[in-house]
């Protein structure tokens, strides 16, 4: 019956179609009370588990400086971006380039929750790879959630001046700017969707659609406010009177935060503003939607595992390796090939299906492990880091993590001392 039912359609409506549509009486569910209960266990079944918010909390304890923030009253909100992450965006910030765009945007819900990454550009490297510097899981799309993001984020990383792309979204606009100093910039396609949506909603067509963005973004390309005026007036005259009126209410005035004469004093704008700037981060999150109820210590490690990723691959490029190359301007950043210390990780295509599949998929030539959750996943990072030595004589096992030593032992009980077990 499960696969049938809906959480979103009332118990009632659900028990009708069900007895109407079924031709067995054993095929039937057996009265409304049957049908409730299968939705109320479905709907439990979606929210937070206690282990999984128990495992987010062992993760965060075993691993300092990647979760910042857990709260789970009155809402679930979550912090995390790696430390080295964030003394790396610190350093990119200092060199003030106008290749730098950051990006913030609630990207999408996932279950029970909504994800929304801070992205930014690492303008060291030739191509100015995009990677993650943080992230908010949050429960509810509250300006207070955002603004203990960027308060907790910029309270480690000063950045004054630098240009942010967001979309629309009021709660997130003003918590940037109660909460820090940057300068926020529209995304283009966030505006460009919004025109098709109001082209659309006035009986618009196809070929009306794609004139209305054309006529957008060829105005918002002019080279000076100037021209932008003198091309606007002239265009105008061609429009309908809805468009006219849509145009001077909803986006005239905010054409300094898209045009390009307005965004080319602190940015270089090679391309059009947007949010969707990640390609690694838009792998996870294409992944992420084709697994149904992900749990969420589950992607809590998905993003930790795609930070350390590109971790390693700073490292590699600033010691001529891999696929970053270091700009000319910026050789002093390089390591020594000895300086290196690459963690054993899982490349972003394979971080989910290792997850969702219980298999692992090393980026390095490593043994295939298998393991079922989360938990599993961190102990097995503990191997490969050699962070567990046994001791025979004793009968038991020393697990060494940054924040403190664990003794386990698993005969006669399973013991261990670290305080999550306590």
């Amino acid at each position: 019956m499960e696969q049938k039912i809906s959480t979103h359609v009332p118990a009632a409506k659900l028990y009708k179609d069900e007895v109407a549509n079924e031709i067995t009486i054993t095929g039937a569910p057996r009265d409304l009370k049957q049908v409730q209960n299968v939705k109320e266990k479905m709907k439990q079944d979606g929210r937070f588990t206690r282990d999984a918010i128990a495992n987010v909390h062992e993760l965060a304890y075993n691993n300092p400086g990647i979760i910042h923030i857990i709260s789970t009253y009155p809402d679930l909100i979550i912090i995390m971006g790696i430390e080295q992450m964030l003394a790396e965006f610190q350093e990119v910030l200092r060199l003030h380039s106008k290749q730098q765009l950051l990006s913030y945007d609630t990207t999408f819900c996932l279950g029970e929750f909504y994800v929304s990454p801070l992205l930014f550009r690492h303008t060291a490297f030739k191509c100015d790879p995009v990677m993650m510097a943080g992230c908010l899981i949050h429960e509810r799309k509250l300006q207070s959630h955002h603004k203990q993001f960027f308060k907790t984020i910029f309270s480690k990383v000063q950045a004054k001046g630098h240009p942010i792309a967001t979309d629309e979204e009021a709660a997130i606009n003003n918590a940037i700017s109660s909460e820090t100093n940057l300068i926020r910039v529209g995304c283009h396609r966030h505006m460009v969707n919004n025109i098709k949506r109001w082209v659309d909603l006035h009986g618009g067509t196809k070929d009306d659609r794609s004139v209305s963005v054309q006529e957008f973004i060829t105005l918002m390309a002019c080279e000076t406010y100037n021209e932008f005026t003198v091309l606007y007036s002239q265009k105008e005259k061609r429009w309908s009177e809805a468009f006219v009126s849509y145009f001077r209410q909803r986006i005239l005035p905010k054409v300094d935060e898209y045009g390009i004469w307005a965004l080319k004093n602190f940015y270089e704008c090679k391309t059009p503003v947007t949010t969707n700037q990640s390609e690694g981060f838009n792998t996870i999150l294409k992944s992420l939607q084709n697994w149904k109820e992900v749990p969420l210590d589950a992607f809590v490690l998905s993003l930790q595992m795609l930070q350390k990723f590109y971790l390693n691959e700073i490292k590699r490029g600033k010691a001529s390796l891999g696929t970053f190359e270091l700009k000319p301007d910026f050789k002093h950043m390089a390591l020594n090939f000895d300086e290196l210390h690459i963690e054993p990780i899982v490349r972003p295509c394979n971080i989910i299906e290792s997850l969702k599949n219980k298999t692992f998929i090393p980026e390095q030539n490593l043994p295939n492990q298998i393991y079922s959750n989360a938990k599993y996943t961190q102990a097995f990072q503990f191997v490969c880091q050699d962070a567990i030595a046994y001791s025979a004589k004793l009968g038991m096992f020393t697990v060494f993590s940054e924040r403190a030593t664990a003794v386990v032992k698993l005969f006669p009980k399973e013991t261990c001392s670290c305080p999550t077990k306590k």
